[in-house]
């Protein structure tokens, strides 16, 4: 397991040491290591997702490219950084000198204006919409040069799908959900609502321009969106605090499995020396646990004397 750290028989708490211990924000921002010491195991483990989930994990994936792409003329004037980005994606190779410089940025005050935060991406987290930047010309700081236009995409684990090139004033635009309703609606990028039996929501009392929608997004407000009349709830979600609803679910689930687990660990020992038998090893009578990332993926407890690990994600 991979950056452990070392704790006995009080999960939450071992949870919290790996996140301060492992995580990699700014320990010289007096207002960010203040603001990051005074959370508990669930909110950091939001932190967490937040900042892992800005990040594209290097998979190899199929391309869907959507007509708005195929017939936009950017896409003819810039054919070599596309051509080269896009066999990235069907490769796997590290797409992170795509990404925005930000992504290096885990976590700002609170006090701050959500658009103004660096450790968010609104976008991201209501629309689940990444944006690349195409260029092929590395900058010494192992970003690419930072330039319109960009590459608006959803990556999912086997597929990415292209929805369109842009600028950084279209983060907001309703062409970027017309694309994904229109050519994917059964992907899982964009949910459209229906009522009861099946029938269609017609229309929404109240329609809200691209820049209502964007100083909604602002404060932390999710919208629904009309296209031809029908209603459509984006993939993602915020919650009040800019923070995505997917990092709270995920961190609840982690914080219930941990919680059921340290119960198993005080009230039934037994099967755990049972299952420590199956290697040959002896379960310790007081076990010491740390907690992190289990490769390849996951988040478990490994118990130290028999480094047996006990996933809880």
């Amino acid at each position: 397991m991979k950056g452990m750290t070392r704790m006995a028989i009080d999960l939450e708490a071992a949870i919290r040491k790996w996140a301060l211990d492992s995580l990699p924000y700014d320990r010289n921002d007096p207002d960010v290591c203040s603001e990051i010491s005074g959370k508990d195991a669930r909110e950091l483990l939001i932190v967490y997702h937040n900042w892992m989930r800005r990040h594209i994990f290097r998979n190899a994936r199929k391309v869907h490219i959507s007509k708005a792409y195929a017939a936009n003329p950017i896409t003819t004037q810039r054919k070599a950084d596309l051509d080269a980005l896009i066999s990235k994606i069907e490769t796997g190779e590290e797409l992170k000198p795509h990404l925005s410089t930000r992504v290096a940025t885990v976590l700002e005050p609170s006090s701050k204006k959500l658009a103004r935060r660096q450790d968010l991406d609104l976008m991201l987290i209501e629309w689940e919409v990444h944006h690349l930047h195409i260029s092929q010309e590395m900058q010494p700081n192992g970003f690419v040069k930072r330039d319109d236009p960009l590459l608006f995409c959803v990556f999912h684990t086997r597929d990415a799908y292209l929805l369109d090139v842009m600028t950084h004033k279209d983060f907001n635009r309703d062409h970027i959900l017309k694309v994904m309703a229109d050519e994917w609606p059964n992907a899982g990028l964009i949910h459209e609502l229906k009522a009861s039996a099946g029938q269609k929501i017609i229309g929404l009392a109240k329609k809200y321009t691209e820049d209502e929608r964007n100083a909604l997004r602002k404060i932390g407000i999710n919208t629904l969106v009309e296209i031809d009349g029908r209603v459509y709830k984006p993939a993602g979600g915020m919650t009040g605090a800019g923070t995505s609803v997917r990092a709270s679910l995920a961190a609840d689930k982690v914080i219930t499995s941990t919680n059921r687990l340290e119960h198993a660990l005080r009230t039934d020992p037994g099967q755990f020396q049972r299952f420590a038998q199956q290697y040959g090893l002896t379960w310790p009578q007081n076990p010491t646990f740390e907690f992190g990332v289990l490769e390849p993926t996951g988040l478990a407890f490994k118990e130290l004397s028999t480094n047996l690990a006990l996933a809880v994600a």
